[in-house]
């Protein structure tokens, strides 16, 4: 007998395509061990990238009681997901445009009763994402830093994850720990690594050596190393005037390196259904 979430995830499935299977998705989770390694910033580049490469792009904060996907992108939605989750408001309403061609849902910041959600509203909630996200070719999760259930639920629903690094101790070893956890509860299916703020090409390349030697007794193939991007004072002052890099300074070593990488991740393939069974499983243990 089939369980009634899953039954709403099924008949959710079948409104969102009327061709009667659901639509292929190039769902990307984006984590990181630690935070104030970029990854918002590597988020929201990338989805610009991708729109720009012709994939109708929506970006998802996922960091549910702490996001700033908006900031980034410099915009100001009149709604958030606490809109969605807590209020009930569909996600058609929710939804904002940036001026950069990318549509995304805002997480709030700063509101503590999003960030101690249940796993059964996290469940309805992803379950309508699935039927919203339909009429994308790409959706981009950008989850919150570490390894709580919240994180791992939103790696689990999605084909593919990208963790963030960058090149200081704390950040290699917490990115390591992640790329374990997601290994060993088997979360991901396809899973690959980029180096942020990088002096070089070669220490980034150095760096996924260490992971692979590190990872090799667990790991029948090492996380792949999708792209570079170099330190550079310019991601600063994209950050600092809610300009994203890839907008402002479009033939910056950082933002080409960041294109590099989205047409990597496109001619990789990753799609698949966001796996909202996965997800309920994970959320399940955020209750014990």
């Amino acid at each position: 007998m089939s369980l009634p979430n899953q039954d709403q995830a099924a008949s959710l499935r079948a409104k969102a395509a009327p061709s009667g299977h659901h639509k292929a998705l190039r769902c990307i989770a984006v984590a990181s061990g630690k935070g104030g390694v970029g990854k918002t910033f590597f988020s929201v580049n990338l989805a610009i990238c991708l729109a720009r490469l012709g994939s109708r792009t929506l970006l998802v904060d996922c960091d549910l009681g702490l996001g700033n996907v908006d900031l980034l992108l410099g915009a100001s939605p009149k709604f958030t997901l606490r809109d969605a989750i807590l209020e009930r408001r569909p996600l058609k309403e929710i939804v904002a445009s940036s001026p950069h061609g990318v549509d995304f849902l805002a997480a709030a910041s700063g509101e503590r009763d999003m960030a101690d959600l249940g796993g059964l509203r996290l469940q309805a909630f992803m379950d309508e994402l699935l039927a919203f996200a339909s009429s994308y070719d790409s959706v981009i999760l950008d989850c919150g830093a570490g390894i709580s259930h919240s994180v791992t639920s939103f790696i689990a629903a999605a084909p593919q994850t990208v963790v963030v690094m960058a090149p200081e101790p704390t950040s290699i070893m917490d990115g390591y720990a992640l790329v374990k956890t997601v290994h060993q509860d088997m979360l991901a299916r396809k899973l690959g690594v980029v180096i942020n703020m990088a002096e070089s090409e070669s220490q980034a390349q150095a760096l996924h050596r260490q992971i692979t030697r590190a990872s090799e007794s667990f790991l029948a193939a090492p996380p792949e190393l999708l792209g570079a991007i170099p330190r550079s004072d310019l991601v600063r002052r994209a950050v600092l005037t809610r300009t994203p890099l890839v907008i402002g300074a479009p033939d910056s070593e950082p933002a080409l390196a960041m294109r590099r990488i989205a047409q990597r991740l496109l001619a990789s393939g990753g799609t698949g259904e966001i796996d909202t069974k996965a997800l309920a499983a994970g959320l399940a243990g955020m209750g014990r």
